[in-house]
């Protein structure tokens, strides 16, 4: 893999994730059609076979899927993936140069749903506890739920999981995202169609489907009564929280807006859940019959302004990749700057540190995948020009912004090379 000067810091063997761009996802991923826009360089679903249960430590490629990876404040890496059917987590105090032995953190007998949008999460709570949730496929197509464990001994063990989504029912409840907060709470927010199956049972229109969510107060014990938080979300594309620093999240997803209007909506939920107005947040007009399984990202900065970047596939400023930003908590978005020159690029992650605004995306390369990247020194308000960070042969997963201690990281999982670590503080790029 080309790395463009600059300094890889880990490379392990590592999984793939397969998001929609193209690549057919496992049956029961999507509920409508999306553009394709992608096809042929975002990875696919691992094609080898899973290892025996005393050699998984980090996800390896040729045997893991779907992974999500995440600092903890020691700077510890902590990964999430599927393997062999079941959901695994693990750690490494060396970048993914070495990993602990994995746990398994589904049991044998569930069925997972998951894909480059719906993926295993995981999060690390401040006093070391290791959070992760995921979907447990249900019973009819597009349909799920909820789960979640903890580790309270640093990843050696995970507790058996728990369903958030309550009362249990055959609906849909899956593309969930987790937060933790400063004081150790857990929010969960997830695309929920209860609400839908109701309305659509009664002979009602319903467009779209519900945003639900949970808190838990005792590091992942028990979750508070599901809580509805509004209708008429995007069915399957993932849903971008921050923490605000003061137990407030903030929650970017793309919406409905009338009968296919498919932009971006933004809510801000109180430590308890309870949600603020929700505001739109991008005005791009993209029409789309079904959901384009293609979700934003969302990052807060030190000084509290939100930073959002997405994807749209049709606007006044042309298909591609656009960024905005927040000053006053959500309730106005600045004019969106388009940063991606190619209109084939997508699924872009943003990061705000002390040091400046990163947005990186996914773009095809001539052949295999290319991860491009753009800064800003000023808060958002002006970018340098789009740099190539790192181009794979093979197919290439979402790109993802970390922060490790404050500094910018860039995390890429390749068909060929597994994954990538890339510092981007002092790399000279951007």
């Amino acid at each position: 893999m080309r790395r463009s000067g600059a300094a890889v810091l880990a490379l392990a063997a590592t999984g793939l994730a397969v998001s929609c761009g193209g690549v057919p996802a496992p049956a029961g991923t999507h509920d409508a059609h999306h553009d394709g826009h992608h096809a042929g360089h975002e990875a696919g679903a691992a094609a080898g076979l899973p290892r025996r249960a005393g050699e998984v430590r980090g996800p390896a490629a040729g045997s893991s899927a779907f992974p999500t990876v995440t600092f903890a404040g020691d700077g510890r890496l902590w990964a999430a993936w599927v393997e062999g059917g079941q959901v695994w987590a693990s750690s490494s105090a060396g970048r993914g140069a070495s990993w602990a032995p994995a746990v398994a953190v589904s049991p044998a007998d569930e069925e997972i749903d998951a894909n480059g949008e719906a993926r295993p999460k995981i999060a690390v709570g401040p006093g070391g506890e290791a959070y992760v949730s995921y979907t447990r496929k249900g019973t009819r197509p597009y349909t799920g739920e909820v789960r979640f464990a903890r580790s309270l001994d640093g990843g050696a063990g995970f507790s058996a999981p728990l369903t958030v989504n309550a009362p249990p029912d055959d609906s849909g409840h899956r593309f969930d995202t987790l937060a933790v907060g400063p004081d150790g709470t857990i929010t969960m927010v997830w695309i929920d169609k209860r609400d839908r199956d109701i309305e659509t049972a009664a002979g009602r229109p319903y467009v779209g489907a519900a945003l639900y969510a949970a808190v838990s107060t005792d590091r992942g014990a028990t979750f508070s009564t599901n809580r509805a938080l509004l209708d008429h979300a995007c069915e399957c594309c993932r849903i971008a929280a921050a923490g605000l620093g003061d137990g407030r999240v903030a929650l970017l997803w793309r919406h409905v807006f009338g009968a296919k209007t498919r932009d971006h909506a933004l809510v801000v939920l109180a430590p308890d859940g309870a949600p603020g107005p929700l505001r739109r947040a991008t005005f791009d007009g993209w029409e789309l019959d079904g959901c384009p399984h293609h979700g934003p990202s969302l990052a807060a900065g030190p000084d509290g302004t939100l930073h959002l970047a997405w994807f749209t596939g049709a606007g006044a400023g042309g298909k591609g990749i656009f960024y905005g930003r927040s000053a006053d908590g959500g309730e106005t978005v600045s004019s969106p700057t388009r940063l991606a020159a190619s209109a084939s690029a997508g699924h872009p992650a943003v990061l705000a540190t002390a040091s400046g605004v990163w947005v990186a995306w996914l773009e095809p390369a001539a052949a295999g995948s290319t991860v491009r990247a753009i800064r800003s020194r000023d808060g958002g308000r002006s970018f340098g020009p789009p740099v190539e960070l790192a181009t794979s042969a093979g197919a290439g997963d979402h790109p993802f912004l970390l922060a490790d201690r404050g500094r910018a990281v860039l995390a890429w999982f390749t068909e060929r090379e597994g994954l990538v670590l890339l510092d981007l503080e002092g790399s000279g790029r951007g």
